[in-house]
């Protein structure tokens, strides 16, 4: 009997640098490595260590890596992958199917169904903008045109929150792609190494907050908080975790906490690996999450997976995700952030009850297996 001829896709990823979007795009290979399937994939990624250090071809995987280089010599790389490797990968692989997970696809003239993941909330809100320095302003011009050039060449939006979706649908009101909501898929491999129900009582005043900087993460705004109730967070040995790399970006931030000696309240861990996440998430009493906008936020549902209570902005991303479990306060208020974190805190009634409802809210959210299952059938239909 002859054998049949294996079908190609190929999943662009080689602008995964962030923390989430790396993390899941790592997460995506390691599964569709896990079990046999009827398509060969093909996935180009950054040449960061976190890829780097993969095998390149295994099972039906096959990685390619794209030179990355920070600064102004990674545009010039950029550009040759858009339109140089990325072109001659379509031509030498024939994919039936092409994902691209961040936001762009540039190629045109491919017949193959394509499928763009938007995951870069200034697409969708311009208001964040105003808040940016005039060179990132600048980029966010160019990217918008190139979403506008992507939007006239691919078959399907995916989104990842119903929020997302009304944003999208405001926004690209003359869009004829076809779009869906899918929620990030979320790896419990790494968080399952510890259990996911500690008590109260095992608990200490641990608040964190696990992200990378970017404006609209508003960690300012913690800063803030610590600095206006410094008194009673040391007294009640509450401390701030917050995971930032130090570089010109954060320089701010670290002076902020320097300056007004809070670092008896705001630990900075770094950046948490994957293996730690069970330790941190396990130790915390709650998660704070003041960012002013997100498409998804992995940490939201990493939390929820813990039964973490979350304290976040009154805002619709935050509620999309985290309905009931959410615990919200006045958008750029502290007196409110503080209420409503001191009670979770101190009170163990109510931080039982918003824990059970967290669990609860975990369940409505999707594994990465679930989420190939549903992609492949948006690139094969």
């Amino acid at each position: 009997m002859p054998k049949i001829k294996q079908k190609h896709i190929l999943i662009i990823s080689h602008n995964s640098l962030s923390a989430g979007t790396s993390t899941q795009t790592a997460n995506l290979i390691r599964q569709l490595r896990f079990k046999e399937r009827n398509f060969h994939f093909h996935i180009i990624v950054p040449s960061i260590p976190l890829f780097t250090n993969m095998i390149t071809s295994e099972g039906c995987v096959s990685i390619h890596y794209a030179k990355y280089q920070p600064g102004v010599v990674g545009y010039f790389l950029r550009v040759y992958t858009e339109f140089i490797a990325i072109p001659r990968l379509i031509k030498n692989t024939n994919p039936i199917g092409i994902l691209a997970l961040t936001n762009y696809y540039l190629v045109p003239g491919v017949e193959s169904k394509k499928v763009v993941l938007v995951r870069h909330p200034y697409l969708l809100e311009q208001r964040l903008t105003k808040n940016l320095g005039l060179y990132d302003k600048f980029l966010e011009v160019f990217r918008n045109q190139f979403f506008l050039w992507t939007l006239k060449l691919v078959d399907h939006i995916i989104v990842q929150s119903n929020h997302m979706k009304t944003l999208f649908d405001k926004k690209y009101v003359n869009s004829t792609q076809t779009i869906s909501v899918l929620p990030n898929p979320i790896n419990t491999e790494k968080l399952l190494k510890q259990s996911n129900q500690k008590p109260f009582s095992e608990k200490k005043n641990i608040v964190i907050y696990p992200s990378r900087y970017y404006p609209h993460k508003n960690h300012e705004f913690l800063i803030e908080l610590a600095s206006k109730h410094y008194s009673f967070f040391m007294k009640n040995e509450v401390k701030f975790f917050i995971t930032l790399d130090e570089n010109e970006q954060t320089k701010h931030l670290f002076r902020t906490i320097n300056e007004n000696n809070l670092g008896g309240v705001i630990n900075n861990t770094g950046e948490i690996p994957q293996e730690r996440l069970a330790e941190i998430y396990s130790q915390s009493k709650v998660l704070f999450f003041p960012s002013k906008a997100e498409t998804f936020g992995n940490s939201l549902v990493e939390a929820l997976y813990y039964g973490l209570p979350i304290v976040a902005p009154s805002l619709p991303y935050a509620k999309a995700i985290c309905g009931d479990a959410g615990i919200y306060y006045e958008v750029d208020n502290h007196d409110s952030a503080f209420a409503l974190l001191t009670k979770i805190l101190l009170d163990e009634d109510s931080w039982n009850k918003t824990s059970k409802i967290s669990l609860k809210q975990y369940e409505n959210f999707i594994d990465t297996e679930q989420w190939i299952s549903e992609v492949l059938k948006l690139l094969t239909r």
